[in-house]
Formats: C-alpha cells, structure tokens, sequence
C-alpha cells in the first residue's frame, strides 16, 4: 500500500477509537503493540515531528520495567483509547508550522534516501495543516483527562512533565534526569528520523520558505491550525 493512500486512511478513520482498532488489527495502520489498550501502562501521542521519539526514549530510559507504551500512532483515536481505558496519557504539542516543515522534510529525504525523487507540494502541506486541525480538534473531550505537553518543556525539561503526570494520573513513573548523560543515551537509541542532518536542516529551509509565504489555499488551512495550536497552548504544561 503506497504511503498516500496511508495518510489518506490515517486522516479519515484514525480519530475515531473503534475504526483505528480495526485498522490497526487488518495491519494497516501501525503495529498492534502501539495501540492503547486495556493492559498499556502509558500512552504519549502526538502529531508527527512533535518529539514524540524524543518523549519515548526519555521516558524509557528513566523507566526501563515499563514496556507497554501505546505511542506513535499519530492519531486522536489512540488518545481517546487511553482515555477510555484510563491509561496515563501525554499528547505533544508543537507549533503546526515547525511540525509541518520538519514532517515535510523528513519525507523528502527518506525518499531520496531510497533513490527517489521528490517534491513537498503545496497540496502535501495543506494535507499536514488539516491533519493537524484534526488531530488536536478530535482530542478536545480528552483535555483535562491527559497532559497536554508544550515542546519547549518537553524539550527543555521532560522530568517534570512525568511529575506533572505522576500527579494527574495517580501513576508512579520515575522523572527523566536531563544530564549530558541521558540526553546522549537517549539520542543514540533514536533513529536517525529523530536527530537533524545537514540533508534535512536544507530542505527543512526551503519549506520554511514557503511556509512562511504561503499560497492562499494553504494560508488559510495554516491559520486554522494556528488557531487550534493557541487553544491547546494555554491549556498545556
């Protein structure tokens, strides 16, 4: 199944709970394992490029017992599960137009990677801007019931968001400890999707050109998504 048809699968059924199960059980959508279910002990979701690999080896390596982590899905239904299944769940917040360039950049170098060419359209970025609408939108019932996580405190100091949690959730996970140390041990566990190149910091610049000028269709899909990025900010840690 060719990656567009995957998006275009993952945008229209992945916020709803049951649908993404039956998705994820026919193996078209992620692993079974990254599902959020009754026995997981943490959910982290996010849209894409959000930290989410970031969130998941800084957590791992502060609670190496814990190994059911429903994650990287990218999907509102993985949220709603843990919600539904009262599983202790952090949804990653980043500004919309950082994901989207750093998501786009990331397809084209895994595709020249592979030998092939490739382009981020305008349409490809509208496609982002409106999943990300979607996303967020789609996990408004869930505020309050997960913690919802800022990049720049996800980034800058990811032990007190698991605190943060600890004490929403009733949970007991060891706080990340930010030193040279872990940070390095986290990086090296990460794939290489995860840490930037100079391959991708160029074609992550020439998107942010066009992001910033936009095309009307895709201003007007970019300000819904800023919108939505600012409701979520004040409600975030």
């Amino acid at each position: 199944m060719s990656s567009e048809i995957r998006k275009l699968i993952r945008s229209n059924f992945g916020s709803h709970p049951m649908s993404l199960k039956c998705l994820v059980h026919l193996g078209l959508m992620g692993r079974k394992d990254l599902l959020s279910r009754k026995d997981s002990e943490i959910t982290i979701e996010g849209f894409p490029r959000s930290g989410n690999s970031y969130a998941c080896g800084a957590f791992r390596y502060a609670n190496p017992s814990v190994s059911r982590i429903a994650t990287h899905l990218h999907v509102a239904g993985n949220v709603l599960l843990a919600v539904k299944n009262k599983i202790p769940c952090i949804v990653l917040l980043r500004d919309p137009r950082d994901a989207i360039c750093s998501l786009g950049a990331l397809e084209v170098e895994v595709r020249r990677r592979e030998g092939q060419d490739c382009i981020i359209t305008d349409l490809s970025l509208v496609r982002s801007a409106i999943d990300y609408s979607l996303f967020y939108t789609s996990i408004r019932s869930a505020i309050g019931k997960v913690l919802l996580n800022r990049f720049e405190t996800l980034t800058s100091d990811f032990g007190s968001v698991i605190v943060k949690l600890n004490e929403m959730s009733g949970s007991a996970f060891i706080p990340f400890d930010s030193t040279a140390e872990s940070q390095a041990a986290v990086r090296e566990k990460s794939g290489f999707h995860a840490l930037p190149n100079e391959m991708r910091q160029k074609i992550k610049r020439d998107i942010e050109i066009r992001v910033r000028e936009p095309s009307r269709m895709l201003q007007t899909r970019l300000d819904k998504a800023i919108e939505v990025y600012k409701e979520c900010y004040d409600l975030a840690f």
